[in-house]
């Protein structure tokens, strides 16, 4: 089974196991704005830094579709974040028998429950996609990309992303990561997300996000459709029913599940 990385707008959240590319810097000339103006102009199309902050730490909720081959799976999900890593998930099936999975990362270790099973701590690779998505939530939040000093940016041109002309931005996460972000030239807003995961066998599998139908929850836009390509195949289809900001949480919900 892959590790599913679920994407609400700016947070990345993983479930089943989900860039590559030359890296330089554009300097800003003409019609050509530098990565940092990009991002600066979709954070204040989306809501602004200061509303955006306010999701630092979010619980998402939603349903779903995997698709693999001629069979569909549909889902609900619920996932809670803490910053800056942490984060519980609860999946439920919607077809046949309802079977919940949990799967809580404290940080630095993880863990699963299936129904009533008993839990099961994960793997070093489980634990370690844990870690990158915590990083993919820091890039899709943007405004921490303006200030980080673990990240680099570089701006490689444009390209069209459903028909629509989009800003290609890579980002270089502690020189060893990268990702690509793509920007709509017209309305400022994330487009796509480009990266890369290994699968089971070990063989690397190109993971692209697209968004679609952004929504406004409490004075921030965010998708309301996350669609998942795998390798170039449509793998999962997300709906984001509620986002919200996590206040006060209860420090149990991410500790290991019972």
């Amino acid at each position: 089974m892959k590790t599913l990385v679920l994407v609400s707008s700016f947070f990345v959240v993983v479930f089943f196991n989900l860039s590559h590319g030359s890296f330089f810097v554009m300097q800003e000339n003409g019609d050509s704005p530098s990565p940092e103006k990009i991002i600066a102009m979709a954070i204040k199309e989306q809501g602004g830094r200061e509303n955006l902050e306010k999701f630092q730490n979010f619980q998402i909720k939603g349903k779903g579709t995997v698709i693999e081959k001629d069979r569909k799976a549909p889902f609900d999900f619920s996932v809670w974040f803490l910053s800056p890593g942490k984060i519980r998930q609860q999946l439920t099936s919607t077809q046949g028998a309802k079977i919940t999975v949990t799967r809580v990362f404290d940080g630095k270790e993880a863990w699963e429950k299936i129904a009533q099973n008993k839990t099961q701590k994960l793997s070093d690779q489980k634990t370690r996609e844990y870690e990158m998505a915590c990083v993919d939530h820091i890039i899709l939040k943007l405004y921490p990309l303006l200030k980080a000093k673990d990240f680099q940016l570089a701006l490689s041109g444009k390209t069209k992303v459903n028909g629509k002309e989009a800003w290609v931005i890579e980002v270089l996460f502690k020189k060893t990561t990268k990702s690509t972000l793509y920007f709509d030239v017209e309305n400022k807003l994330l487009l796509k997300m480009k990266g890369s995961n290994k699968s089971s066998k070990e063989k690397e599998e190109v993971l692209e996000d697209f968004f679609d139908e952004y929504k406004s929850w409490q004075g921030v836009k965010f998708p309301a459709k996350i669609t998942t390509f795998l390798d170039g195949k449509n793998y999962m289809e997300r709906e984001i029913l509620e986002v919200a900001p996590l206040r006060n949480p209860n420090p149990k919900i991410f500790l290991a599940p019972e």
